[in-house]
């Protein structure tokens, strides 16, 4: 299942990289990655699980990697374990019904 994926955080620091799964289950992600990551190393992470944009939903997720095969030259899959998660909406904006 793919869908959108954003690592705000491993081992080496604040980052924002996004990308999509390409498998999910209660325990872990498989998923692609421009950054190299270390095995063993925590890594923090966002999944959107929105339909067509109504009532965005993100699972955020906070795991270790377990795995990094590289893809290509500047492609790594990397399979990381989901520890800790927590669903999150965003908060919706109030704007008044007179505003202009």
């Amino acid at each position: 299942m793919q869908l959108p994926l954003e690592v705000m955080r491993t081992n080496a620091g604040r980052t924002a990289e996004t990308s999509k799964t390409r498998n999910i289950s209660s325990g872990g992600v498989l998923f692609t990655s421009k950054t190299k990551m270390a095995i063993g190393g925590a890594i923090e992470y966002s999944i959107s699980l929105s339909h067509n944009g109504s009532n965005p939903v993100q699972l955020h997720c906070v795991g270790k990697v377990l795995r990094l095969e590289q893809e290509s030259e500047s492609a790594y899959v990397i399979a990381a374990t989901l520890e800790r998660y927590q669903f999150r909406r965003p908060t919706p904006v109030n704007t008044p019904k007179n505003a202009p």
